[in-house]
């Protein structure tokens, strides 16, 4: 295909900037899948340093620029988290937690 390790460092980006605006909704389901593709964009920042290597492309441009996206995926997932559990109210403890303290068979002490 001609990709490069640049290439899978914005894959990883994006994927990593997905989970973020996923982790902005509210709800139970958006923060798992939020946390599905942020694991996947951890995987996939694996991938440019092994595509480097094998391609004999290896930089000291290339390992900054992996660090920055590194740095800047957990930046932005830990603002989409924020801005989800803000607009779930900014409550202390979601209100879904007690539906799972409910399967669980735990009680709501609020």
């Amino acid at each position: 295909l001609g990709l490069g390790a640049s290439h899978a460092s914005l894959l990883a980006l994006s994927v990593g900037i997905a989970s973020a605006v996923i982790a902005s909704f509210p709800g139970y389901w958006p923060l798992v899948w939020a946390g599905v593709f942020f694991h996947l964009a951890s995987v996939l920042d694996g991938v440019d340093g092994e595509v480097a290597r094998c391609t004999l492309t290896e930089s000291e441009a290339g390992a900054k620029l992996d660090l920055f996206i590194d740095r800047f995926t957990y930046l932005i997932a830990l603002v989409g988290i924020t801005i989800g559990w803000a607009r779930e109210g900014g409550e202390s403890r979601p209100s879904y937690c007690s539906d799972l303290d409910r399967f669980s068979g735990m009680r709501d002490t609020r």
